[in-house]
């Protein structure tokens, strides 16, 4: 069976009974069960680091020229929501890019022998490495600007499509440890031994959805829909390589209609691809 990060179903409470939207200044969500929640994957220098999403604690700030709005602060995970971070018209010339581009999302075979398609993951996609696209790589240059990590930590710049009955399954985007054996899996700790641990997410939201389509951060209760140009902002490492379970998040059935979103991976090393589709 393939290995998807947290590949567990979709439970009631996950898809049904979030009733928050990113409500304005979410604060301070206690950090419980520690010892469950975190580990320690190694000691990070500062420098490794993204932005502590906590620093816009403003109701707006301007972000390379353009006024970009704070919708929702949240401590752990750390994690902010932006209303306005794209125009429209760079949602709808990212989409007309991706749009003849796109391919199924693959994961990992859990045995590691390759990619393969699985119903934890059934959208389509495309990446953008850097060089590729104009469109793409401005939008990448201002994500990683508000990221505060140079430009080559970026991994490819993933856009994707969810139809009707597309979903992700709830997962972390670190690199995780395996429950069973304790450790990673060879290929994902041959990853972070080149290019350095994830250490933060940005997702932004290309289009609007008729029904469905959430992301959900099933253990802190908290749904945010999408909405063109909408962007959340997460970190999942502290200085000490401790890394969060509490960003563990999922795409929600669409139920109507399409989604579109670009994902933003970021490295604590610099990081080149040289893999041509997801």
């Amino acid at each position: 069976m393939p290995r998807s990060p947290r590949a567990d179903p979709l439970s009631p409470r996950t898809v049904s009974g979030l009733a928050r939207i990113a409500s304005r200044r979410e604060t301070s969500i206690p950090r419980c069960g520690l010892a469950a929640q975190h580990h320690r994957t190694a000691v990070l220098d500062m420098s490794d680091l993204a932005r502590d999403p906590a620093v816009f604690i403003d109701n707006q700030f301007i972000h390379d020229g353009r006024v970009v709005g704070v919708d929702s602060i949240v401590a752990s995970p750390r994690l902010v929501v932006l209303s306005d971070f794209l125009s429209v018209a760079e949602c709808e010339a990212l989409i007309d890019a991706a749009r003849p581009l796109i391919s199924p999302s693959l994961v990992m075979d859990e045995r590691n022998e390759g990619n393969v398609v699985h119903s934890t993951r059934t959208s389509s996609g495309a990446y953008f490495p850097f060089g590729a696209s104009r469109v793409a790589d401005e939008i990448q240059r201002r994500i990683m600007s508000l990221v505060g990590l140079p430009v080559d930590r970026a991994e490819p710049l993933q856009v994707l499509r969810y139809g009707p009955g597309e979903q992700y399954a709830p997962h972390v985007d670190f690199f995780d440890i395996d429950e069973a054996s304790g450790a990673m899996s060879d290929e994902d700790a041959t990853t972070v031994s080149q290019f350095g641990q994830r250490v933060a997410t940005v997702i932004c939201y290309l289009s609007t959805v008729d029904s469905g389509g959430a992301t959900v951060f099933p253990e802190i209760g908290l749904e945010v829909r999408p909405h063109p140009g909408r962007a959340v902002y997460f970190t999942y490492l502290d200085e000490d390589g401790v890394a969060d379970h509490r960003s563990l998040h999922a795409g929600a059935p669409v139920h109507a209609g399409e989604k579109w979103i670009l994902t933003q991976w970021c490295r604590q090393r610099p990081y080149r691809a040289a893999v041509t589709q997801l």
